[in-house]
């Protein structure tokens, strides 16, 4: 039996969702803004329209998994490497270093020695899915100031599983030893590393399998198979849920797959997301705020702060410039959903009163909620988007594909691969894409720059820089498509130099009118003609 009222209270969200998204996209500002306090405005702190449940919590937690995902997609195997020590220097010394502090600043106000380290371990924990949406928006997750906050992140979604153990040995739960908790850190890395292990070879066997079938709905649903399975493994093993989605997400990132996969969750990762941070201000509230101003102001300006400089301090150890270090320790000022989690298991354990708890939830939300306008003023801090864009690490190494002045070459049976070695010989730049898993497979083994996924979609054309090249050479072998491809891609970019293949005359000039540049006959010497009129076009 569907339960009405749950599919009544999902339509409100959603709807809210829709108008906040709408208007604060048009004020040019944070869209996480508009979710934070369109919860709000439709929970039992505002119009009390909905009550939250179990449905809406679910879905919400899913937006989360799904954004591990997709920031596992941009980080390879290899790249992470490099953020190995910064997770072991400013992750852990963060969350060291915070943790004390803060469980010292809230004992000098009155908490039980208990309470305070368990709230101050609690807050040292900053909001990922906040945090990452927020270097979404302005595209800096592939930067160094990105990755180094990512380290961060990463560091605190590890220390979850072992704090929630820790808080089983603070409130003295079946008999729970302090080598316990040493042990099953110990298991809790060993776990980690045989995941990474396993999942390297089976991910990249199952993908390769399910792109040799060329159905891109199989592909989808395993997609989604693959996002959801590696959650919940992660969950059985005492890992949280979104930390398992990243490395399956990473594991994928090493494969030509990536950006297919990565177009094909976007829309569920927007939509599920957008549906946690409604969730946060659903929850808030307000009631405490009112009775308990004082109490809640001065919790909220000492995590902030403390936090704020902790973060700034580890930073320019590192060798941060004080811009960065200042706005690293504002995007990380908050508390975050796993704080949350924490508190919530500290009331199960009686260490926190339920009245204490409350108070420090609402401090929680509170700290999510003002964070878009920190993140602002720490942009603001550091400089402009352009100075931060024109950043080291926002680029690419030399192995990598290239993103300016090459050719893509959309299909890469005969022609496209006949192409991309004449392309080769005279040392022109390219970057293919083919929805085949076989064909690319086989030119991965031939060491061609290729990617795997569908060229007619916007997604995957930004996936290829197509911006930035030379020119397009459309070698399908699906006529609709090479005019449905030169149709998008001359509407995007009127100014791309497009040679495309006809298969015969009245094709010829559905792809002129569509806009190609140049259109050669499949009865002409057409590798020859493609190379010589990309040629021209690069001359």
């Amino acid at each position: 039996m569907i339960h009405y009222a749950y599919l009544f209270d999902v339509l409100i969200v959603l709807g809210s969702a829709v108008v906040a998204a709408a208007i604060f996209q048009r004020l040019n500002t944070s869209v996480v803004l508009g979710y934070l306090l369109a919860g709000i405005v439709i929970g039992k702190s505002g119009l009390n329209l909905v009550a939250q449940n179990e449905t809406i919590e679910v879905m919400a937690e899913m937006g989360v998994v799904f954004l591990m995902f997709t920031v596992g997609l941009e980080l390879p195997l290899q790249r992470l490497k490099t953020l190995r020590n910064q997770m072991l220097t400013q992750g852990l010394g963060q969350i060291a270093v915070t943790t004390v502090l803060l469980s010292i600043a809230l004992y000098l106000l009155g908490l039980g020695a208990g309470q305070a380290i368990l709230l101050g371990a609690a807050l040292s924990l900053s909001s990922t899915a906040l945090v990452l949406r927020l270097l979404s928006e302005t595209r800096e997750l592939s930067t160094r100031f990105g990755r180094s906050t990512v380290a961060i992140l990463l560091t605190q979604d590890v220390a979850v599983a072992v704090m929630l153990v820790a808080v089983g040995f603070l409130g003295g739960a079946s008999g729970m030893r302090a080598q316990d908790l040493a042990v099953y850190s110990l298991l809790l890395c060993a776990g980690i590393v045989g995941f990474m292990l396993l999942g390297r070879f089976l991910l990249r066997a199952f993908f390769t399998y399910i792109a040799a079938r060329g159905s891109p709905e199989v592909f989808l649903t395993c997609t989604l198979f693959i996002v959801l399975a590696s959650a919940l493994l992660s969950e059985s093993v005492g890992l949280s849920m979104g930390l398992g989605a990243f490395l399956a997400g990473m594991l994928l990132a090493d494969t030509s797959y990536r950006h297919q996969v990565a177009a094909d969750i976007l829309p569920f990762r927007v939509l599920l997301l957008g549906l946690f941070f409604l969730t946060v201000g659903l929850s808030l509230d307000l009631g405490i705020l009112v009775e308990k101003p004082a109490t809640v102001a001065a919790y909220l300006i000492v995590l902030i702060l403390l936090k704020a400089a902790v973060v700034l301090g580890i930073a320019l150890a590192a060798t941060n410039t004080l811009g960065e270090g200042l706005r690293q320790g504002l995007l990380l000022s908050q508390a975050g959903e796993f704080s949350l989690v924490l508190i919530v298991v500290g009331v199960q354990q009686s260490i926190l009163t339920r009245d204490l708890a409350g108070v420090f939830a609402v401090t929680i939300a509170l700290s999510m909620i003002v964070t878009p306008f920190l993140a602002m003023a720490g942009l603001a801090l550091q400089g402009s988007r352009a100075v931060i864009a024109a950043g080291e690490a926002g680029r690419p190494s030399a192995s990598e594909a290239p993103q300016e002045g090459h050719v893509v070459i959309a299909g890469f049976g005969r022609l496209g691969r006949n192409l991309a070695l004449r392309l080769r010989e005279e040392g022109t730049p390219f970057l293919a894409v083919d929805l085949n898993g076989h064909k690319v497979r086989r030119a991965e083994r031939d060491a061609f720059p290729i990617v795997f996924g569908d060229a007619t979609r916007p997604e995957i054309l930004d996936t290829l820089h197509v911006e930035t090249a030379s020119a397009l050479a459309v070698c399908l072998s699906d006529p609709p498509g090479s005019t449905r491809l030169v149709a998008l891609v001359h509407y995007i970019f009127p100014d791309l130099k497009i040679v495309a293949r006809a298969y015969d005359d009245a094709h010829a000039e559905e792809l002129r009118q569509a806009g190609a540049s140049e259109v050669i006959s499949e009865l002409a010497p057409t590798g020859q003609r493609f190379f010589t009129s990309l040629g021209r076009f690069n001359a």
